[in-house]
């Protein structure tokens, strides 16, 4: 081969080498200051998008808002409640002045409208009975014991009624004086021999009688209406009223006759005699002339105090 030829293709070879390299060189500087150039172009139209488009950007997470509290129906209360920090029990105590006699009713709650009590009520007082044609000095004795339930058919109005029975021990027992009566009974009686009139037979209280009044039925139910719930929600102090009857049916009495110790012995016998017949129809006239409280009027007034 001749070596011009050899040299000439070797700088053709070299020259086209040299000259892709250099071409190359500042092709691939362009291509990226282009792709640069196509690159920002696109963000700049991406960012106009969203600021045309403001649904679709990416939402922001929002934390969701707290539950509403729970609130507690109207008609439901709390079994204990709580006032000024401290608990209240459901328990209370009812201090009062009845027509049962003095007292107080302890009172628990079973629901928010039932209440149940237990009361206690006595009283005892001189008491004149002038019914019947004897007049009669003794003593009125009174003791109840109320088990009762209480009804609040009204959210916070304290109206309620209440029903259930009342085992009670009351009863009068007095003393009169039938002498007179007795005297005239009598007329004359003879003693010693000698008609003497039994009105002079100069003997202090010739003959009495004793009588003894149930007034009521051991057991009596009742019924009737008040005022104030010891035991509401968040309730200390209160005011307390009844207003009802008991049912304590009729009224029995027992008489019995006593003759003095001066009576002579021979005309003892007469004058008791005479003092049955003076009082042979005085136990009717006393259960007849009381029969109206057989329907026992019960009013009462008091405080309350829960714990």
């Amino acid at each position: 081969m001749n070596l011009k030829v050899l040299v000439l293709g070797v700088c053709l070879v070299t020259s086209g080498v040299t000259s892709g390299a250099t071409s190359g060189w500042f092709v691939r500087p362009a291509i990226a200051r282009e792709f640069d150039r196509n690159t920002a172009s696109s963000s700049s139209t991406a960012a106009e998008l969203l600021a045309d488009n403001p649904e679709e950007r990416s939402p922001i997470p929002v934390p969701a808002p707290p539950p509403p509290p729970r609130e507690t129906p109207d008609n439901i209360e709390t079994p204990n409640s709580i006032e000024g920090g401290r608990t209240k029990t459901g328990w209370a105590i009812v201090p009062e002045v009845s027509s049962l006699g003095f007292g107080g009713n302890l009172v628990t709650r079973i629901t928010p409208n039932f209440n149940a009590r237990l009361g206690i009520n006595a009283f005892g007082v001189g008491l004149d009975v002038e019914e019947t044609e004897f007049d009669y000095e003794g003593d009125l004795n009174l003791f109840n014991v109320s088990t009762l339930i209480d009804v609040h058919p009204f959210r916070n109005s304290g109206l309620r009624i209440s029903g259930g029975l009342i085992f009670n021990n009351n009863n009068v027992e007095g003393t009169a004086d039938i002498s007179e009566q007795v005297a005239e009974e009598l007329g004359t009686v003879e003693v010693s021999g000698q008609l003497v009139d039994a009105s002079e037979l100069g003997v202090e209280e010739l003959a009495t009688v004793d009588a003894d009044i149930d007034l009521t039925n051991t057991v009596a139910p009742y019924l009737g209406i008040g005022g104030g719930n010891p035991v509401a929600a968040s309730k200390g102090w209160g005011f307390w009223w009844n207003l009802g009857i008991a049912f304590s049916g009729s009224p029995e009495a027992d008489v019995s006759s006593n003759v003095a110790d001066d009576v002579p012995e021979p005309i003892r016998t007469e004058v008791e005699a005479a003092a049955d017949r003076v009082l042979e129809d005085e136990e009717r006239d006393l259960e007849d002339e009381l029969d109206l409280i057989r329907i026992y009027p019960v009013l009462s007034l008091g405080f309350s105090y829960q714990f």
